[in-house]
């Protein structure tokens, strides 16, 4: 096995390898756009924005091939912060919240802000208490970790099998938000892309693992991050003559108060535990923008963000990202670029949602029936927005526009050229595929290192490793493509039952394990199958409506119940052995060698001394 030590080094020229990739995605579009005034057909379009940005994406991953366990494994520890916090902040929202959350904000307004707060105290929970000790462990997955922090190779095994739940459930959230908009870039049915988004995922983690999902996700990330910016940002320098949307929406908002206020819209009080999301069909906007608890009652509000804050805070698929970088200061400076890349892709979302409530309050709502604009007449043809009723005069309650459409339907309301559209779609998709991607990769190294090698203390060689790895990643998508084909849920229910799973599964355990030296592998297995069974009955009894309680809220029963579970089964079993309370104190210290390496050198030197 070559375990041979090697300077980690940097490469000085990744801003101008990713700044030349920015060029050319800008060239590709403004190319597309000189040609659309030519008169080339939409298709032809929408199809060579497609093919352009997919050979970008393929060709880095396959650039990025390697042969070497850490490389595969970690992306060999040498992943700037800014690129590491640029993928760490666009996976958690993935192509699901890109997609979803300007529907949600444009629907339910300040109502939507519960899941908005929950994933913003994750990302800051993770950096404080989690994601550094993740990374001076050195472990490569989360069930790893716990197995080298307490001893116990049965624990490992059955925290790959319980993370492999919301893992899935995450792929198939992230896979049907893909194949919805690629059917609708290419015409083709969403079974067809899926087979061939997983064919080019499998593709591209076979080749080089964390490596070129760190790479070619940093070219995802940023095709996301720039074609969420650009309608948006051209909208605010039309209408405020401002080029800064999060900031110019605000007196946009303030007037479309005043228009709901004069269009009489009700101000509404839900009750404490009310829970009520907008729905993946149509939404109509008859709830004021900035009336707080009009359909997520105060409670709930708050149980919410803390459900959610939990399971973004442990999530396997971004926890796995804390061993990419070169040391644990990197790791609390990525997860802060992440948190300020999350901050701006969420108050673009909220333009987005204001701009597109101003423009239907103002084009449409009083509008005659028979003489409406263009823009809206195209937004119904494509199955984006419907009226409802027989007025000959519109209100409000009447128009409906498809949830998961706003983001797109924007730029076209605002007249922009198909190109501007299409480079929406395609900044989804490519945030779709970065977390599928990710989700897929964990699955497949767990499965790998996890379940296969799962009992075995040290790895075998690499010529043996890493086809195992390259097999199971290939088998991951496999097994995520067709749990997606399978889940009809809305991709926004898939994705808040993972993270409640996760939250309710890991969170206790991986808090416990790092601040409570007393717990032992007994009470670390009764923490995680408390939770995780609590979880999935609570998800179950939501859905059956049997408790009133929706099913988003599962986590919260979970998370208290794996706490009490660990604290009193470790109570009441045998202590830690000292090598386990050395390991925990080791873990604490930022800086020297991570016990990942530590145990591989001393494995190195007694196969050298057999030798």
């Amino acid at each position: 096995m070559s375990l041979s030590s090697r300077t980690r080094l940097i490469n000085p020229r990744l801003g101008m390898y990713f700044g030349i990739f920015s060029a050319a995605l800008a060239g590709l579009v403004l190319l597309l756009l000189i040609f659309e005034q030519l008169g080339t057909g939409e298709v032809l379009i929408r199809e060579a924005m497609l093919a352009g940005v997919v050979v970008f994406f393929v060709g880095i991953a396959l650039a990025t091939a390697t042969n070497n366990c850490m490389d595969f494994f970690a992306a060999g520890r040498r992943v700037p912060a800014f690129f590491n916090g640029l993928v760490l902040g666009v996976a958690a929202l993935g192509g699901t919240g890109l997609v979803v959350f300007p529907g949600l904000l444009f629907a339910m307004g300040f109502d939507a802000l519960c899941l908005i707060i929950g994933w913003s105290a994750g990302l800051t929970a993770m950096v404080l208490f989690i994601a550094p000790y993740i990374r001076k462990s050195g472990a490569y997955t989360i069930p790893s970790f716990l197995c080298r922090r307490l001893e116990s190779n049965v624990l490992r095994v059955l925290a790959a099998a319980l993370l492999s739940v919301p893992v899935l459930l995450l792929i198939a959230a992230e896979i049907r938000v893909g194949s919805f908009l690629g059917a609708w870039m290419l015409g083709m049915s969403e079974q067809t892309v899926i087979i061939a988004m997983v064919a080019m995922i499998a593709l591209m983690l076979a080749a080089g693992g964390m490596r070129s999902l760190s790479w070619s996700g940093s070219a995802k990330a940023i095709a996301a991050f720039v074609a969420l910016l650009v309608p948006v940002t051209v909208l605010a320098a039309m209408a405020t003559n401002l080029p800064l949307p999060q900031w110019s929406h605000g007196p946009v908002l303030r007037a479309l108060g005043r228009q709901e206020v004069w269009q009489g819209f009700p101000q509404v009080l839900a009750l404490p535990f009310d829970f009520h999301l907008a729905g993946q069909g149509m939404v109509s906007i008859t709830k004021r923008f900035a009336t707080p608890f009009g359909e997520v009652g105060p409670a709930s509000f708050i149980l919410t963000g803390f459900a959610l804050m939990t399971g973004i805070a442990s999530s396997p698929v971004l926890l796995q990202r804390a061993g990419t970088t070169s040391g644990v200061y990197q790791t609390r400076h990525s997860l802060g670029w992440a948190v300020v890349i999350f901050g701006i892709m969420i108050m673009t979302m909220s333009s987005i949602a204001v701009f597109m409530r101003d423009m239907l309050m103002e084009f449409i709502v009083g509008a005659d029936r028979n003489n409406l604009p263009g823009w809206f007449s195209t937004l119904m043809a494509m199955g984006f927005a419907d009226l409802e009723g027989n007025s000959q005069k519109l209100i409000a309650a009447s128009i409906k526009v498809k949830r998961d459409a706003v983001l797109f339907a924007l730029p076209i309301a605002a007249g922009f050229p198909a190109t501007i559209v299409y480079f929406a779609v395609i900044g989804a998709l490519s945030a779709a595929l970065l977390g599928a991607a990710s989700a897929i990769f964990t699955l497949g190294s767990s499965i790998c290192e996890d379940v296969i090698q799962g009992f075995k203390w040290n790895p075998v060689d690499d010529h043996i490793r890493l086809p195992i790895a390259r097999l199971s990643v290939i088998a991951a998508a496999i097994v995520g493509g067709v749990v997606a084909v399978q889940a009809r849920a809305d991709p926004l229910d898939l994705l808040l039952w993972s993270l409640a799973i996760s939250g309710a599964t890991a969170f206790p355990v991986l808090i416990l394990s790092i601040w409570w030296r007393r717990l032992n592998k007994w009470g670390a297995a009764a923490a995680m199958t408390t939770g995780f069974a609590i979880a999935v009955l609570a998800i179950l009894a939501g859905e059956a409506s049997w408790f009133g309680i929706d099913s988003a809220l599962a986590g919260l029963f979970g998370v208290p119940a794996g706490f009490a579970a660990g604290l009193i089964v470790s109570q009441i079993t045998p202590s830690p052995t000292r090598e386990v309370l050395e390991t925990v104190l080791d873990m604490r210290i930022p800086g020297g060698e991570t016990v990942y390496d530590r145990d591989m050198r001393l494995h190195r030197l007694k196969k050298n001394q057999k030798n």
